[in-house]
C-alpha cells in the first residue's frame, strides 16, 4: 500500500489530494477493470480564503496561507 499525492490547480489555486493505492486497485487499474472496494480520495482545499478560487496567489494574503498548505503537503 501507497498514498499517492496529488495537486490539481484552479487558476493558481491548489486544490491538494492524498489517494491510498492498494494493490487490489493497482491490478485493477492495470487489467481496466472496476474495483469491488470502495477508494476513498482525501481532499483539501485551503479555506480560509474568502476570495473566489480563481484569484488563487493573486492576492499576497492569500498567497501566505496557500504556500503554508504547500510546504505541509
Amino acid at each position: 500500500n501507497m498514498v499517492f499525492p496529488s495537486i490539481t490547480m484552479v487558476g493558481t489555486y491548489p486544490v491538494f489530494y492524498k489517494i491510498p493505492i492498494t494493490k487490489t486497485l493497482s491490478e485493477c487499474v492495470e487489467k481496466g477493470t472496476t474495483p469491488k472496494e470502495e477508494t476513498i480520495v482525501y481532499r483539501c482545499n485551503p479555506k480560509e480564503i474568502d476570495q473566489p478560487l480563481t484569484t488563487g496567489m493573486l492576492l499576497k494574503k492569500d498567497r501566505k496561507i496557500i504556500v503554508k498548505h504547500f510546504l505541509a503537503f
